[in-house]
């Protein structure tokens, strides 16, 4: 595995990208973790439960999104609409000076 490794390493710094190697359980937490039996298949309920109580969350809550998810994201909307319309604003402007490149 470290030879592989060292390869892909090398390849990476040869062509001058990047990779990230991130290894994850699948299933984290669920009684099946690291099974094939959570892969393509739902978690009972008695397992979803088990799993919100581990990771610290309410069991009998189905779809809850904490207050601070909203707030982080407050902005992103706004910041959204701005770029959007300035590249419309760009895009108008393109088609305007080079009516034949427009289809």
């Amino acid at each position: 595995m470290l030879f592989t490794h060292s390869i892909c390493i090398y390849i990476c710094l040869l062509f001058d990208f990047f990779i990230i190697i991130v290894r994850t359980t699948i299933g984290f937490a669920s009684k099946h973790q690291g099974t094939e039996k959570v892969h393509g298949a739902p978690l009972g309920n008695d397992d979803v439960a088990q799993v919100k109580s581990k990771l610290g969350f309410d069991p009998s809550k189905t779809f809850v999104v904490p207050q601070e998810v909203y707030d982080a994201y407050a902005g992103y909307r706004q910041k959204g609409e701005a770029k959007e319309r300035e590249w419309n604003d760009l895009l108008a402007k393109y088609q305007k000076e080079h009516p034949q490149l427009v289809r």
